[in-house]
């Protein structure tokens, strides 16, 4: 973070001293999203719940809360927005010191690649599962904050009869993996 105060600031160059800003980093584990053809929600942004950060799960095997969890009330969540413009906002736990407590909004751009179908699947087969990786930055205010994912999907169908039958296809979002960094400017 910068020296933003303009206090601290100034009883640092009285000091001597310089404004110092050091570089964050944490990991990531997000869950999955409902189904695209159920849901009853027609917005085209999608947020998941943060499942753990830096390797720390929020909930036990078994489904209890876990106590070693430092942020038991506050594990954020990540949202993608695909249409019309790309963006990706991200709410870190405010004691990981990233830039406005964590809440680091539409950041952009967000650059996707390419959806990356495993073993024999494909967008028109159901249970078929594909990865895709996108990397956002310019997040909140112009510091260097990058976020780099993995999301994993599921192809889900559902048919739709009315005279004629017509199966439509989506993509459900199952989960995934990842990490912010803020470097921040000099």
């Amino acid at each position: 973070m910068k020296c933003r105060f303009a206090v601290v600031a100034a009883a640092l160059a009285v000091l001597g001293l310089p404004c110092l800003s050091r570089a964050q980093s944490a990991t990531f584990t997000f869950g999955g999203q409902p189904n695209p053809l159920t849901s009853t929600s027609l917005q085209t942004e999608h947020c998941s719940e943060m499942t753990s950060w830096n390797g720390i799960p929020a909930l036990n095997p078994d489904g209890t809360p876990n106590i070693d969890n430092p942020f038991p009330y506050n594990m954020g969540d990540i949202c993608l927005q695909i249409y019309p413009s790309a963006y990706t906002d991200i709410d870190v736990p405010w004691q990981l010191g990233f830039p406005n407590n964590g809440f680091l909004q539409q950041c952009a751009p967000t650059v996707w690649g390419p959806l990356v179908f495993d073993g024999s699947g494909a967008q028109n087969i159901a249970g078929s599962t594909a990865t895709q990786t996108f990397t956002s930055s310019g997040c909140y205010d112009g510091d260097n904050t990058t976020i780099t994912a993995t999301v994993n999907y599921v192809v889900v169908s559902r048919r739709f009869c009315h005279y004629i039958c017509k199966t439509s296809y989506a993509n459900q979002v199952t989960g995934g993996s990842g990490s912010v960094v803020n470097e921040p400017t000099p």
